[in-house]
C-alpha cells in the first residue's frame, strides 16, 4: 500500500525493449528492471501497456486486505493490482 506519486501515459509506441526502458527511464529516472514487476518477461509482454505508475510511501500490508478495511474517511481513488 502507497501513494501515487507519478503516471506515465505513453504517448508514442516504442519500436523495442530497449527503447521502451529508456523511454522509461527518462521519465521515472530509474532502471527498468530494479523497479518494474515482471521486468523479466518479454517485449512482446510489455508492448501493449500503455500506462506506468509509480508508488512512493510503500509498506507491506496483512495478506486479505480489503478496501473496507482501510477506514477511509474521504473520497480517494483507489488503484488495485
Amino acid at each position: 500500500m502507497g501513494n501515487l506519486d507519478a503516471v506515465w501515459l505513453l504517448t508514442e509506441e516504442a519500436g523495442d525493449m530497449k527503447d521502451l526502458q529508456a523511454q522509461f527511464g527518462q521519465y521515472f529516472r530509474e532502471k527498468w528492471h530494479r523497479v518494474v514487476m515482471g521486468a523479466e518477461k518479454s517485449f512482446d509482454y510489455h508492448r501493449d501497456w500503455n500506462a506506468y505508475f509509480s508508488v512512493s510511501g510503500f509498506r507491506e500490508c496483512a495478506e486479505n486486505l480489503y478496501l473496507s478495511d482501510l477506514n477511509l474517511s474521504r473520497a480517494y481513488n483507489v488503484l488495485v493490482g
